[in-house]
């Protein structure tokens, strides 16, 4: 009789993670059809060579080095794994991120079973969580894994530590056999502590997971019959991998980490952290609790505008705790697990409230409401069923209707969102139809049609960004991107030095953020230098370029034909070799440049090999093989220079330096 429940058991709790797998695949299955956008992509995927062709040096360098301005090696290691099986194909990144985040729904559904005990209301906690629309941007943006890859490790952490949790706080011991339990809760609670250990590794702001854990100790303890010596004791391990995370990251490594490691806290103001709590953090947890309820207006970027007097700020921040604090006192009276539902939002928002003053505010970004949503999901379980727990038949049934209104319109949403997704194109038109203000998806929209060779509409675009904000730098920058396009060479020297001086009048370094354009404005004026044959001026500012960041690569692109030119030839060979090193892109020129260096070094076996790799990128370079040709018929090998020769006119018949050779090798005898 036993085993016949617990078998229907089984079924009935297979059947809803079945349902939580099924409608979350169906509902973002449009992010398959999406494309990398141009935000981030480019460099954390594109153009990031330590996820190609993984070795051991770059194994390391992950391991212990930021990767692309950030300590994430498991999200890295994962692109590896992505890259090794895709390529460069969108289709594999995106599935990656919707299977990891159908894994998270699974979770969410395992862990609100395991506190509500109710199964159909765990049910519905994980569909609110999986297909609530602000899970698009965490799902369907590649460079966002780092959400979907972290939580996963996190939910898994808090899982195992409930499963934990309740083995070891059995109130009757006869009934579960003491022998098996010896080994197992310990193998538990370590599996617990290494998830979150690796969840930091993929975004350390799951740090405040041992808060959580705490709170939840105290918010059951009494319940469970537990002392608050254990639960600090079992805190302990989960909060020391913090502090040495934090530590190695912030101080060994220097990365950013929560409270801006080294290189952040030398924006660290603690004369504003007050002022910060009171006004701009408590204004965040407001917006975020109403993008929860109310998901409209969706967009990848939104314009923060910090108005309003300090008395103003102050007055609609106490209006703003004493209605939460009354709304907590209510649900604390009726249920602890909605309680600590809401502690698990609080403290999951922490990172991104900006309470500790750094440099850059942030608004509100979708994505960083991933973890914080499965405390709203629990909540707002909660405040659907609440007439369920102890009402009649009619009222369930009510209830269950209104939860899976919910579902549908969650649903109806988030595929609506999953469109925006698709490509680039349509992630910034959305942005600027709901900020319209915010001048940077001008910019990124320029890129866009500039890839497309659409440049009227590109200059169109970005000539509305620069009518909001004239000194607007990455504006001046977009334009002289577009002129360089057209080869409108003095019009694009003349805004690309207007966006030199505002970057270079900025009080703040922008070296690491996204919107870092410093790099890319002394890259293309050094570039328009060397066109028009100012070869001094391009070399200053292109040096410049790579001092102020090393692993800024295109500058080396320029440089090296630079010492080609003025017959720097070994120079010429350490810059080309330099770029191959750090460019994830390969380039079929710089192998060409390269072998036809190390052929005036007389090094013709490299020389073979650079344009051998020329030719496996582009097997239409017609330079290559007369480059070639050359070098074998300088080292007697006339067979194989003819047959080079002949691959040359068969792709440019008209080129003359190979009919040239040709003949030579004819009148010479040397052709059999």
């Amino acid at each position: 009789m036993f085993e016949s429940v617990l078998d229907s058991e089984r079924k009935r709790t297979a059947f809803c993670l079945l349902v939580v797998a099924a409608l979350t695949f169906v509902v973002h299955s449009g992010v398959l059809k999406s494309e990398f956008v141009n935000v981030t992509d480019g460099r954390e995927v594109l153009r990031n060579r330590f996820i190609r062709d993984i070795d051991t040096a770059k194994l390391k360098h992950i391991l212990t080095r930021p990767v692309a301005g950030a300590y994430l090696p498991l999200k890295t290691l994962s692109y590896a794994l992505d890259y090794k099986i895709w390529g460069l194909r969108p289709f594999g990144y995106h599935l990656t991120n919707l299977l990891l985040h159908i894994l998270n729904s699974v979770l969410v559904f395992l862990i609100a079973w395991k506190i509500w005990r109710k199964r159909t209301l765990a049910l519905f906690v994980a569909l609110f969580f999986s297909l609530h629309p602000t899970r698009v941007e965490s799902v369907a943006w590649v460079t966002a894994r780092k959400d979907v890859l972290s939580g996963f490790f996190l939910l898994v952490s808090f899982y195992t530590y409930l499963v934990y949790e309740s083995a070891s706080s059995l109130q009757a011991p006869e009934k579960a056999p003491r022998r098996p339990f010896k080994l197992a809760p310990g193998l538990v609670f370590g599996s617990s502590v290494l998830a979150f250990g690796l969840s930091l590794l993929s975004k350390p702001t799951g740090m405040c997971q041992p808060l959580i854990i705490f709170f939840y100790g105290l918010i059951f303890a009494k319940k469970k019959g537990r002392r608050f010596s254990s639960i600090a004791v079992e805190s302990l391990p989960f909060f020391l991998v913090a502090a040495a995370f934090l530590f190695y990251t912030g101080f060994v490594i220097g990365t950013d980490t929560l409270v801006g490691g080294r290189a952040g806290l030398r924006f660290f103001r603690p004369d504003l952290m007050i002022k910060r709590l009171l006004t701009f953090s408590a204004k965040q947890v407001v917006d975020y609790t109403k993008l929860s309820f109310f998901p409209a207006g969706l967009a990848l970027f939104r314009q923060f505008v910090w108005g309003g007097s300090p008395g103003e700020w102050f007055k609609h921040t106490l209006s703003y705790i004493l209605l939460f604090a009354l709304g907590s006192y209510w649900v604390f009276r009726r249920s602890k697990e909605a309680f600590f539902s809401i502690g698990w939002y609080l403290l999951h928002l922490v990172p991104f409230l900006y309470i500790i003053p750094l440099a850059i505010i942030r608004p509100v970004f979708d994505r960083y409401l991933y973890l914080p949503s499965v405390g709203f999901a629990s909540l707002l379980g909660f405040l659907v069923f609440k007439v369920a727990f102890n009402g009649t038949r009619k009222r369930t049934i009510y209830s269950l209707a209104l939860a899976v209104c919910i579902t549908f319109l969650f649903s109806l949403a988030s595929v609506s969102q999953n469109r925006i997704w698709q490509n680039s194109e349509n992630l910034w038109r959305n942005n600027l139809r709901k900020n319209p203000k915010h001048l940077y998806s001008y910019y990124l929209l320029t890129l866009v049609y500039l890839s497309e060779e659409r440049y009227q509409e590109a200059e169109q675009i970005i000539r509305q960004a620069l009518a909001q904000d004239a000194g607007y730098a990455d504006a001046h920058y977009g334009l002289a991107r577009v002129y360089y396009a057209q080869n409108r060479m003095d019009e694009a020297e003349e805004e690309v030095k207007v966006a030199k001086r505002l970057i270079d009048e900025e009080s703040r370094e922008l070296l690491t953020t996204i919107y870092d354009i410093r790099q890319q404005i002394y890259h293309l004026l050094a570039e328009i230098l060397f066109k028009k044959g100012e070869i001094e001026k391009s070399k200053e500012l292109l040096q410049e370029a790579i001092k102020g960041n090393p692993e800024y690569f295109p500058a080396y692109y320029i440089l090296g034909q630079i010492f080609m030119k003025e017959k720097r030839v070994e120079e010429a060979v350490e810059v080309f070799e330099e770029f191959n090193k750090k460019s994830a892109e390969k380039d079929a020129r710089v192998h060409l440049w390269l072998g036809l260096c190390l052929a005036d070094l007389k090094d013709y076996q490299k020389a073979l090999e650079a344009l051998g790799k020329a030719l496996e990128i582009n097997p239409d370079m017609a330079e290559a093989y007369l480059a070639r040709a050359k070098i074998y018929a300088v080292r007697g090998y006339w067979v194989l220079a003819t047959e080079e020769c002949k691959k040359a006119l068969e792709i440019e018949p008209e080129n003359r330096e190979a009919r040239d050779l040709l003949e030579t090798l004819k009148r010479r005898g040397r052709i059999p």
